[in-house]
C-alpha cells in the first residue's frame, strides 16, 4: 500500500546540503535513492513528458526551464505523469531509514515537501494546471522547504566565531 505522503527526492538532497556540516560528519553515508530519482529522468516510460516536467527534480535550472507552458497534460500523458508519481513513492522507499536518523523537523519538512509535490502531480494529470504551473509551483514547494531547512539548520549547527583579534581570516 502506498502511503499518501511519500518521497523526500529533491527535499532530501536539499537537506543533505545544507544540514553538511556536523550532521554529515556524524552520518558520512548520502541518500540512498538519489541514484534512484535521477534516473527518472532517462526512463524511457517518461519519454512523452520528459521536455514537459523535471522528472529528477535534482537540479534547479532544469526545473526552472520548466515553467513557461500553458500546455495541459493529454489523455496520452495522464498515464504517464500517474507512473511518473508511482515511481517517486518507489524510490522515496529507498530513503526511509536515511531521514528517520535526521533532525525530526526536517524530516517533517521534507515530507511534507514530497506530498505537497505528489498532490501537484496529481493535479497535473488531471488538467487542473498546465505544466508551467507545475513548474512553478514545485519550485516555489522547494524555496519554502529551503526556507525552513535553513532555520532548523542555524539552530542545529553552532554559530561561526568571529576571527581572533590580529587574524588574516575574515
Amino acid at each position: 500500500m502506498r502511503r499518501a505522503y511519500g518521497s523526500i527526492g529533491e527535499a532530501g538532497l536539499l537537506a543533505v546540503v545544507l544540514l553538511s556540516g556536523a550532521v554529515a560528519h556524524a552520518q558520512p553515508k548520502g541518500n540512498p535513492a538519489m541514484p534512484c530519482f535521477r534516473a527518472l529522468a532517462d526512463d524511457p516510460r517518461f519519454a512523452s513528458v520528459k521536455d514537459k516536467v523535471s522528472l529528477s527534480g535534482t537540479t534547479m535550472d532544469e526545473m526552472r526551464r520548466m515553467t513557461t507552458s500553458g500546455e495541459r497534460a493529454s489523455a496520452q500523458e495522464a498515464p504517464v505523469l500517474a507512473a511518473w508519481k508511482d515511481a517517486r513513492a518507489d524510490c522515496h522507499r529507498l530513503e526511509t531509514d536515511y531521514f528517520a536518523s535526521r533532525d525530526a523537523r526536517i524530516q517533517e519538512f521534507a515530507l511534507a515537501h514530497f506530498a505537497a509535490l505528489q498532490n501537484l502531480i496529481v493535479d497535473l494529470q488531471s488538467g487542473k494546471i498546465t505544466y508551467g504551473d507545475f513548474g512553478r509551483r514545485r519550485i516555489e514547494l522547494y524555496e519554502k522547504l529551503q526556507l525552513n531547512v535553513e532555520a532548523v539548520r542555524r539552530e542545529i549547527l553552532p554559530p561561526k566565531l568571529p576571527p581572533p583579534p590580529g587574524s588574516t581570516n575574515k
